[in-house]
């Protein structure tokens, strides 16, 4: 792979995992191909997004088959994109008060984000990869890709503003900063949100260990009629009456 610097900006850890999480499973879902390859180097809260050369150019020939196919790709794409931000900051101006939310209420609304905020990400990802279209000229999908890559930055910027009491209430509960909550992985965060309720649920359990494996089935009852005498008796033993036992 030859490594060419893309951008280095200022951002939380939080963020560009989410980006992978959309390179790895939106990416490929709504386009039936691999992005590119990627690397992010972090050092605090600065990252430097680098691509791959040769990957970047095949990416880039994929998006002009795709016009060549359908010259409405590119458009259609930004219409996708546009509908998805308009969900996300719907749920974000939707937050409404939080103070009374239990923890497992705050990790439901969370995880609901981060799967919203995936959702733009693979029409988005598109405005990058331009290298065909430059060669044949072709300004009008250019500069469409463009606007739109504005307008996506925009709303993301829209959006972490807008859902920052949300994160600022599960930081609170995590007794972290909000900086300390997004060098977290997301669903770390939601497990975080969940111990207490994981607790409760062992409460009520069992264990087995069956041809090999074991399971656990928590917040579940595993009901055994037991067959005893109301004696139990045995070479070597006394009568006594059968209570139950434990190892």
């Amino acid at each position: 792979m030859q490594w060419e610097k893309l951008v280095e900006r200022e951002g939380d850890f939080l963020k560009n995992h989410l980006l992978y999480e959309n390179f790895e499973a939106n990416f490929p879902k709504i386009f039936q191909t691999n992005h590119a390859n990627f690397l992010t180097v972090r050092k605090g809260n600065t990252f430097i997004h680098y691509w791959d050369n040769d990957d970047k150019l095949a990416l880039s020939r994929f998006i002009k088959e795709q016009l060549d196919k359908n010259p409405d790709f590119m458009k259609n794409n930004v219409e996708i994109g546009k509908k998805h931000f308009r969900n996300l900051i719907a749920f974000c101006e939707g937050l409404g008060d939080l103070q009374n939310k239990s923890n497992e209420e705050l990790g439901k609304l969370v995880q609901e984000y981060f799967r919203l905020y995936k959702e733009p990400y693979p029409h988005f990802n598109l405005t990058v990869f331009s290298d065909e279209l430059e060669k044949e000229g072709n300004t009008e999908i250019i500069n469409l890709m463009a606007d739109w890559r504005l307008f996506a930055r925009d709303h993301f910027n829209k959006t972490h503003k807008l859902v920052n009491p949300l994160f600022e209430k599960i930081a609170k509960r995590l007794s972290l900063s909000v900086d300390e909550v997004k060098f977290l992985k997301p669903q770390e965060i939601v497990d975080y949100l969940s111990i207490k309720a994981k607790i409760r649920n062992r409460h009520n359990c069992y264990f087995m260990f069956n041809e090999g494996k074991f399971e656990l089935k928590e917040n579940e009852s595993y009901v055994i009629e037991e067959f005893f005498s109301n004696e139990v008796k045995g070479r070597g033993t006394f009568s006594a009456k059968y209570s139950g036992g434990q190892w």
